[in-house]
């Protein structure tokens, strides 16, 4: 999962917790059925100077708890993280 966490928040440049908002949605929840597509928070991209450069998924926990992890690291090595 967290891998998958990882790609979908590299691949489409938002967390994963927005991602779970997205696919709620009925126009577009069908994404929902790609078999990377994790829409359940944990996954954050990695932003280095404006441009998402990877991912970072956490799993094991709440979704929130995963988010604020991934989130956690990524302020620990000094990587920008949208709010």
């Amino acid at each position: 999962m967290a891998i998958n966490k990882a790609w979908t928040a590299a691949s489409f440049g938002l967390d994963t917790m927005i991602w779970n908002q997205v696919v709620a949605q009925p126009a577009t929840a069908p994404l929902a059925n790609h078999p990377r597509v994790m829409p359940v928070g944990g996954g954050v991209p990695i932003v280095v100077g404006g441009r998402v450069v990877g991912g970072i998924g956490i799993s094991g926990g709440a979704a929130q708890q995963d988010h604020d992890m991934a989130v956690a690291a990524l302020e620990a090595a000094g990587l920008e993280v949208s709010k």
